[in-house]
């Protein structure tokens, strides 16, 4: 199987299994703790929301990327360069990048809190 293919079949397992719309239903679930745009200190419950979604990503996903024999950073990559051709992977690319980056996972968390304080 070429690298495309494997790129292909993972992330068809990942849109079939509704892995970005399970994590944006969870982080809408579990955003109220982060109501400040930029605190300067973090909680336990929202250090423990940054922990309970690494396990799912690493769960869901590293479990897909294992099957094939391919890194997350590998992955990331593959996403990287496609993401401004399919919206669908620049989600996948905030995903990962939210795993690996605290900050950006605030964010993330702190725009669907906003998110649903507006509707």
């Amino acid at each position: 199987m070429s690298s495309d293919e494997i790129y292909t079949h993972i992330i068809d397992r990942l849109i079939e299994e509704k892995f970005v719309e399970f994590l944006d239903a969870w982080c809408r679930k579990n955003c109220r703790s982060f109501h400040e745009a930029s605190p300067s200190e973090h909680t336990h419950d929202q250090y423990e929301s940054h922990q309970a979604y690494c396990r799912f990503y690493e769960s869901k996903c590293e479990a897909v990327l294992k099957e094939k024999d391919v890194t997350s950073q590998t992955f990331y990559k593959m996403c990287e360069a496609d993401a401004p051709h399919r919206e669908e992977i620049q989600c996948i690319v905030d995903v990962i990048t939210a795993v690996g980056e605290y900050k950006e996972f605030h964010r993330m968390m702190h725009e669907k809190y906003l998110e649903e304080e507006m509707e």
